[in-house]
């Protein structure tokens, strides 16, 4: 019990600190948190690893013990982080084609729906047992698309209209984005309720790098990226939206979303004797990247790909980003600026998008010294 007894120093209440804060539906395989632990002479701390993870559920592991500099902060020490987002391909069906598809399960009167729950249970359930539209394949085209919305995100950028509550003359809604990429299409299978048969649903993952992100940013940019690729929206939408202009934008589902890695770049520059890197003196595959990637193919990634809830959200996200919406209404028209509607300006026109609850955080917590204009991010674990 003593190794993982925590230090009282200052007669303060002890802390376990991490860079960002829980958000319900957004994963993690790669938070990292700081804490002080009494280590007795014959423990080690891979002894330490273990003990924790007897108590705790499968979904919640300790990949890694590392000894840290005394004044280490998780949270303050972090250069970059890498987040993943896996996308469904179905969200890229043919505009042509999603109307009759709704049709057919009974989705034809968009107005008297709850704007957070437009969907019943018997209409998703039809949804996700139409093979047609599950076990629909990106185009290359799309995917393409897909790749220049992404990208056009890279460098620094005012992102003020990829969160709440700034403007772009707020410093805060500046960030760096490293890298945004796209990935080959991956087949997941998922159970229907039909004779119990199984259907194979293609996944795009994506990957953003970048220093620190706002809230709901990645979420927003995905959506954005998405609605070019699917000729909801077009490039011109898209750059105009990184301008000095007031555009609302919609929100992808949180359940996309996870924490892939985390970078402490600075700190291991200071010549520590245990750096904080997944990789080893040049081994890729050292016993804590083993654990690091199999805890997320078997928690991480099958919850997102495997489940139902998944995709219940993402179709009753596109549901609301095809249906419900108002081509006549504006932003300067003084329209309902409430956080919970999403505009996406297509050329002269500006849509509508009631866009569910934006208040599932999903990016990590903002560091900036004016605290009056940083929206923290509410992003993490549940894994």
């Amino acid at each position: 019990i003593s190794v993982l007894t925590v230090l009282n120093y200052c007669s303060s209440a002890a802390q376990i600190i991490t860079y960002m804060s829980p958000c319900k539906g957004v994963h993690s395989c790669a938070q990292v948190c700081s804490c002080k632990i009494i280590l007795p002479s014959n423990k080690t701390t891979d002894d330490v690893r273990q003990l924790i993870n007897q108590h705790l559920p499968d979904d919640i592991r300790i990949l890694d013990v590392v000894r840290t500099t005394r004044n280490f902060c998780a949270r303050t020490s972090r250069g970059r982080v890498r987040y993943q987002y896996m996308l469904p391909s179905y969200l890229l069906f043919p505009r042509e084609s999603l109307k009759d598809t709704f049709e057919q399960v009974g989705c034809t009167d968009a107005q008297n729906r709850p704007p957070r729950d437009p969907l019943t249970d018997h209409e998703t359930s039809c949804l996700q047992q139409n093979r047609k539209f599950m076990e629909y394949r990106a185009l290359p085209e799309q995917l393409q698309s897909l790749r220049d919305a992404l990208q056009s995100f890279q460098g620094t950028n005012t992102f003020h209209n990829y969160t709440r509550g700034l403007s772009h003359k707020d410093a805060s809604a500046s960030r760096y984005i490293v890298s945004f990429t796209v990935g080959e299409p991956v087949l997941s299978p998922i159970s229907t309720s039909v004779n119990d048969t199984k259907m194979q649903v293609e996944w795009v993952p994506t990957q953003v790098v970048g220093q620190s992100f706002l809230l709901n940013q990645i979420r927003k940019m995905i959506s954005m990226a998405v609605d070019v690729a699917r000729g909801f929206a077009t490039m011109d939408s898209l750059k105009e939206s990184l301008s000095n202009c007031k555009m609302k934008t919609g929100t992808a589902p949180a359940e996309g979303l996870f924490l892939d890695m985390s970078y402490y770049d600075g700190y291991n520059n200071r010549g520590v004797s245990e750096p904080l890197d997944w990789v080893r003196n040049g081994q890729d595959e050292t016993p804590a990247m083993q654990r690091w990637k199999k805890f997320k193919e078997e928690q991480v990634m099958n919850k997102i790909t495997q489940e139902g809830f998944s995709h219940e959200q993402f179709l009753k996200y596109l549901f609301i980003q095809e249906f419900i919406f108002d081509k006549e209404r504006s932003i300067e028209d003084g329209h309902n600026e409430d956080d919970h509607t999403a505009v996406i300006s297509a050329n002269a026109e500006t849509a509508t998008l009631n866009n569910g609850d934006s208040n599932k955080g999903d990016d990590d917590e903002s560091r900036s010294q004016n605290a009056n204009k940083t929206e923290q991010s509410e992003t993490q674990p549940s894994a």
